[in-house]
């Protein structure tokens, strides 16, 4: 205030009440007192509003400040406030529904949406953890559209029961900086999973046949069809994972995999007749169970 003089006649002019008077969308006046005032110098004053306990929304503010004489001078500000204190909501969803509690065939299934009331949500963070070796992985996404995201795949064992089954947790944050933390339980199988009945074989680190000349241990199909009903021929690339709980390393078509790795493999299915392939430990002296896995995420 220009008129506040810098002697013993200050207070005569002082400028010593504040207001600000918020309006929502709704033409909703609330007016607040200020939460501290700081003297800069005799004539200039600091003042700060708290509106952080009004709900989200979008206000137009309106500042008043009136001096000893009732003399008020009033200010509107040119921008709207935007405020944001509401988290961002998020979903987890398979098939529609949320996946909370189901069998999630495909991690490619799942989808992740975001909404927010007022500010741009995003992702900051998503783990999956759990499952039969009790596992816990950070995953990555993409878009798949605008607040629709989808994960990328984590090499993971099945879980088909409740036991092992995974736990997702997603962290997302608005614009305002809001976080929601959103869990999901589900047990899980890949989509177009083909399960073999367990091999016995013995300790020995090598391919054994029997008399008869087939392997002791392998891996037999039938003809596997893809999508469109045609026979998978030919060479096909996948990946050969050996869960980290395994009792010994696992060898198959050339490639040994030690517990809790994975490695490339090429697999000839030839004319589309089957495949047998010998399986055996990587080496000798090992009693006990090793689960693996043989995926192929894009067949030729």
């Amino acid at each position: 205030d220009s008129d506040v003089t810098n002697d013993w006649t200050t207070y005569m002019w002082a400028t010593n009440i504040f207001n600000l008077s918020l309006k929502d969308t709704s033409n909703k006046v609330t007016t607040l007192s200020p939460k501290s005032v700081a003297v800069l110098n005799y004539q200039l004053k600091q003042v700060t509003f708290d509106y952080s306990k009004l709900p989200s929304g979008k206000y137009t503010a309106t500042g008043a400040a009136t001096d000893t004489y009732n003399n008020t001078a009033e200010l509107k500000l040119s921008s709207t406030i935007l405020h944001d204190v509401t988290p961002p909501v998020v979903g987890i969803i398979f098939e529609g529904k949320p996946a909370d509690g189901s069998l999630v065939k495909g991690l490619e299934n799942l989808v992740i949406t975001l909404s927010d009331d007022m500010t741009k949500a995003s992702l900051k963070n998503i783990t999956l953890s759990g499952g039969p070796t009790s596992d816990k992985v950070s995953v990555g996404w993409y878009s798949q559209g605008t607040d629709k995201y989808g994960l990328n795949y984590p090499r993971i064992f099945p879980a088909t029961d409740d036991a092992s089954s995974y736990l997702l947790t997603v962290v997302a944050m608005d614009e305002a900086g809001n976080a929601t933390t959103k869990t999901s339980r589900f047990r899980y199988v890949p989509n177009n999973l083909i399960e073999f009945n367990t091999i016995k074989t013995l300790a020995v680190g090598m391919g054994l046949k029997t008399s008869d000349n087939q392997p002791l241990a392998y891996l037999r199909t039938n003809s596997i069809r893809k999508k469109d009903g045609s026979l998978i021929t030919g060479a096909q690339t996948g990946t050969l994972t050996v869960r980290k709980d395994a009792a010994f390393a696992v060898s198959m078509n050339g490639v040994a995999v030690v517990p809790g790795d994975s490695k490339d493999i090429t697999i000839d299915f030839g004319q589309g007749d089957g495949v047998l392939i010998p399986i055996f430990p990587a080496t000798s002296g090992n009693v006990g169970e090793s689960s693996f896995m043989i995926e192929l995420p894009q067949i030729q």
